[in-house]
């Protein structure tokens, strides 16, 4: 008992010198961290969209608020490199608010670990307004005219629906008198039946924005029709003659391909419905023909603009094939390999103009067999290639493959010394000449057939 009371009175004399030592710890344990993973302040990369939450009912936001604002973080820096704004929110709260300018500030949330030093910027002005709708009629505004001869019957457009709900703050909708649908006619010549993005104007016909158009697409239908006195017909050029042998006629076209004719509605009437050219002669053609020829106008009939056009007839050769055998040609062969190529020819099935097969020459066409690819020995798979002309086209190739066997030489034998044996004297005898005797050949006759 006496030896817990010293104790108890040893520890309460030396308790400010644990406090002390407890507090050091804490102090070394903080340092230590913060020289690993230092407090740093930084701003994020990307900006932060504004959110704009509870809009009291029957209000609308007038013009363009805040839309994004820029952060400053502070926090350890393991944290603040790592994050993005995709982990904060940013806000508006519009609970309780009446119709009126209002400055409000930009509420900002993210993780506990990290504290928004800054926001940028740190406010919002909000205009709120009293959300209208209206209905107004949909208007249509021709931006061009139809061809000369063509009018637009304008009493008889449609659109689909013929009213539509405009709705935003109440000022702007006030300003609307008019949904307007824009169309352009163009080149046509016939009925439009098409669908136009719908577009709010003022009294002044100027657009009118912050407003929704409901539904912001309508159908238009605009009427066209020939004028009483006009005719648009085809121009068909007249062609006589024949191209050269091995080519054809690939098109035949004008420019204007239409012409509009004036006269009178009964004579107008009475036409074939085309106007031809004078003729344009395209015997013994190979290329195309181009020409500017006058046209051949009826009677009592005027032309509205040039009474020329200009014809172009397209002249090409005729397709045809034609089958050839050429020989190899050996490239890039290996060196120090003997090759054994056993197919020395292919045969080569071409397809073309018709004039340019049927005038080939024999270096024109050449098969080639490139080795330059293989290394060492072995059996090889190669593809012929085939050089053409221009506008001539490899069909075929028979064989399409050809097997190749790559081997190193064969060494040659290193031959064996042949033993010598000591000359033997022998007498010197002086030979008999006898006369040999050599058959002469038979002579023969060779008949041949006269041709």
């Amino acid at each position: 008992m006496r030896l817990l009371r010293l104790w108890i009175q040893d520890i309460l004399y030396n308790l400010d010198t644990l406090i002390l030592a407890f507090f050091l710890a804490i102090i070394v344990w903080v340092v230590a961290v913060q020289q690993e993973d230092p407090i740093i302040v930084a701003d994020l990369p990307s900006p932060l969209p504004v959110s704009y939450e509870n809009l009291p009912a029957g209000l609308t936001i007038l013009g363009n608020p805040v839309e994004q604002v820029r952060l400053r973080v502070r926090g350890q820096r393991s944290v603040v490199t790592s994050l993005n704004a995709s982990a904060f929110r940013a806000y508006v709260d519009l609970q309780g608010l009446t119709p009126g300018v209002h400055t409000l500030p930009i509420n900002v949330e993210g993780p506990r670990e990290i504290t928004v030093v800054a926001v940028d910027p740190p406010r919002a002005i909000v205009h709120l307004e009293r959300l209208l709708q209206k209905q107004v009629s949909v208007s249509v505004e021709l931006m061009d005219v139809p061809p000369l001869g063509y009018e637009v019957r304008t009493d008889d457009i449609q659109t689909e629906p013929m009213t539509v709900t405009v709705e935003g703050p109440e000022s702007e909708v006030e300003k609307v008198v008019a949904v307007v649908a824009e169309v352009y006619i163009q080149t046509r010549r016939s009925t439009l039946d098409t669908k136009v993005a719908l577009s709010p104007r003022d009294a002044n016909n100027l657009p009118v924005f912050d407003v929704t158009v409901k539904p912001p697409v309508a159908r238009v239908i605009v009427p066209i029709e020939p004028q009483p006195g006009f005719a648009e017909v085809p121009v068909v050029p007249r062609i006589v003659g024949q191209p050269a042998e091995g080519y054809r006629v690939a098109s035949i076209s004008a420019d204007p391909a239409t012409v509009t004719l004036r006269g009178d509605p009964d004579v107008l009437q009475k036409l074939p419905g085309y106007v031809e050219t004078e003729p344009l002669d395209i015997t013994g053609a190979t290329q195309d023909v181009v020409e500017r020829l006058p046209l051949r106008i009826p009677r009592n009939v005027s032309v509205l603009g040039s009474k020329t056009a200009i014809v172009t007839v397209r002249i090409v050769p005729l397709e045809g094939g034609r089958t050839l055998v050429r020989v190899l040609k050996i490239q890039g062969q290996p060196e120090g390999y003997v090759l054994n190529i056993p197919i020395r020819s292919v045969q080569i099935i071409l397809s073309g103009p018709l004039p340019k097969l049927n005038n080939l020459k024999g270096d024109e066409i050449q098969a080639i067999l490139d080795l330059s690819g293989i290394t060492g020995e072995g059996v090889f798979t190669v593809k012929p290639q085939i050089l053409t002309p221009a506008d001539i086209r490899v069909e075929n190739v028979i064989p399409a493959e050809i097997q190749v066997e790559v081997r190193l030489p064969t060494p040659t034998p290193t031959p064996s010394p042949t033993p010598t044996s000591t000359p033997v004297a022998t007498p010197f005898l002086t030979p008999t000449a006898t006369p040999t005797e050599f058959p002469l050949p038979t002579p023969t006759m060779s008949l041949t057939a006269p041709p």
